[in-house]
């Protein structure tokens, strides 16, 4: 227990670990937010674990580090944040000889309490190493950090998990801020969907493959081409965008990955900064009246804000689509150059594709067809089709997630049993539809949605029928197309077709909104 020291987060306790792992000003501000975060998230108690022996600073440490004239010290120290006054109810201030000896009731407590900790790296500068802590949201219906990812601690025998996005901040030798932004999409990546752990090195060293420059002392940033690099390096299939050349808005591409809970970097050009990179994990959600002038609605409409992860400012920092000047530091939307995703490989068709894919079959195709429409029941439904007051939220999926979460969606007992039996790719893209009635409600598990439209993502954007399923109130048209039957008319074989009508069919909830929030809220 020597190296475990816990204590309450008194004011005292906030200046003095302030003086001790942030003397330096102009490099401090992640340290201050992360800490600022924690309080807010109603962080009351703090344990010190010293001596901590930590893989990522590691390998900074024996690649760089310990090659240089001044002796840096190789262990670090690591913060671990408590709410609820939970270690004073489990008494382990006064006797912390008692750490280690819970029941399993106390070690619920324990985790349910735990906001998460922080790495803190014995350098002059730039000390916030590996953290992961719980965002503060102070009211789930109006914002989202949709990127989050349980990461396994063991704190002297004791296992927990602390919930959030991965934060690291650039220590200027090692990596810069580009290295950052890509530490923490493969870390996410890595809990979440289980690609291969990466360390700041050996990302610094896969997006230098390409380049004829030095790899370490990393000072000279990395460029867009740089950047995609390390991420095929590294096992995954960018998706890249160019804001010179996109033909949708930097809000609608971003959207829809973080709707699919990927995280999406930023690459930015600041005037009087220079180049940044920044990654964005969430969003606001502020419902209000819009008057549709375009072909069609979508979620991103009701947005005006991201939550971004910036190596230079902290975790969970707020990014206007507008311009705005925060500390030091001033970009909005208008500022993004590029766009990178760190996407499956599995996924061929982009978001934009997906979604303008499904807008086509809604208004253009498949609405005109007697058949399907005289079985539409919702009088609601056709009024928003008929005034093009239909919103639409696109986001991508695994098939297997997509069925687990349907089961507790509300969705009527066929519609179900149709796409449970249904024989899906391993990803897809799902549009769901709505309308403002339902997206203006204050509470999220209010705001409902009428269907939704499944398209393959391995399809190309130019296939007149990528989609699998079309579901309207009342009514699913299906598509099976590794399934022929024999044309009675032609005599030929094709693709089987059905279309069912879904009886008692209502809205209900949309799928990943709800289901798959895995913070807490103070």
């Amino acid at each position: 227990m020597a190296n475990l020291e816990i204590r309450q987060m008194t004011s005292e306790t906030v200046s003095e670990l302030i003086t001790r792992f942030a003397p330096r000003e102009k490099y401090n501000n992640p340290f201050m937010v992360m800490l600022d975060t924690t309080l807010e998230a109603g962080c009351d108690g703090i344990i010190i674990e010293h001596e901590y022996v930590d893989k990522d600073y590691l390998d900074e440490y024996s690649l760089f580090y310990s090659t240089c004239f001044k002796d840096y010290y190789r262990l670090c120290t690591r913060l671990h944040f408590f709410n609820n006054n939970v270690l004073k109810k489990l008494d382990l201030i006064d006797c912390p000889n008692k750490w280690g000896v819970f029941t399993n009731d106390e070690l619920s407590l324990l985790q349910d309490n735990y906001v998460g900790f922080s790495v803190i790296r014995p350098l002059d500068i730039c000390t916030v190493g590996r953290t992961v802590i719980r965002p503060y949201i102070p009211n789930d219906n109006y914002e989202f950090v949709l990127s989050q990812c349980r990461t396994p601690v063991n704190i002297n025998g004791v296992d927990l998990n602390a919930t959030g996005m991965p934060y690291l901040q650039q220590d200027t030798q090692t990596g810069v801020c580009a290295s950052s932004a890509l530490w923490m999409a493969a870390r996410y990546m890595h809990h979440r969907f289980g690609y291969k752990k990466y360390t700041i090195p050996e990302i610094t060293n896969a997006a230098n493959k390409t380049s004829h420059s030095r790899p370490f002392p990393a000072t000279d940033g990395l460029t867009i081409d740089q950047i995609v690099s390390a991420l095929v390096d590294m096992g995954f299939a960018p998706i890249v965008y160019s804001t010179r050349y996109q033909k949708m808005s930097t809000e609608s591409i971003i959207y829809k990955y973080l709707e699919s809970e990927l995280p999406v970097i930023l690459a930015l050009d600041i005037p009087g900064i220079g180049g940044h990179a920044i990654l964005v994990v969430g969003h606001n959600f502020l419902p209000k009246n819009y008057v549709c002038s375009i072909s069609h609605l979508k979620n991103v409409n009701y947005i005006d804000t991201f939550i971004v992860h910036d190596d230079a400012r902290g975790p969970y920092i707020n990014m206007p689509f507008n311009e705005c000047i925060q500390g030091d530091t001033e970009y909005s939307l208008k500022n993004v150059i590029g766009i990178i995703v760190p996407a499956h490989k599995k996924l061929f068709l982009k978001g934009e594709d997906a979604e303008e894919h499904a807008r086509v079959l809604l208004y253009e195709q498949l609405l005109v067809n007697s058949t399907l429409c005289e079985k539409i029941t919702n009088k609601a439904f056709i009024d928003a089709y008929q005034s093009r007051q239909l919103v639409f939220r696109t986001y991508y999926t695994t098939s297997n997630k997509f069925k687990e979460n349907i089961i507790n969606s509300g969705m009527p007992s066929k519609l179900v049993h149709f796409y449970k039996n249904m024989g899906l790719p391993k990803y897809i893209w799902i549009t769901e539809i709505s309308s403002p009635q339902f997206l203006e409600r204050s509470r999220k598990e209010e705001r409902l949605i009428y269907g939704e439209i499944i398209i393959d993502s391995t399809g190309g954007p130019n296939n007149p029928e990528n989609y699998l399923a079309i579901h309207c109130p009342g009514v699913i048209f299906l598509r099976y197309p590794n399934i022929y039957v024999i044309d009675d008319v032609t005599g030929f074989p094709e693709e089987k077709k059905i279309i069912e009508p879904i009886p008692d069919d209502a809205p209900y909830s949309s799928l990943t909104r709800i289901i798959n929030t895995i913070y807490k809220c103070r």
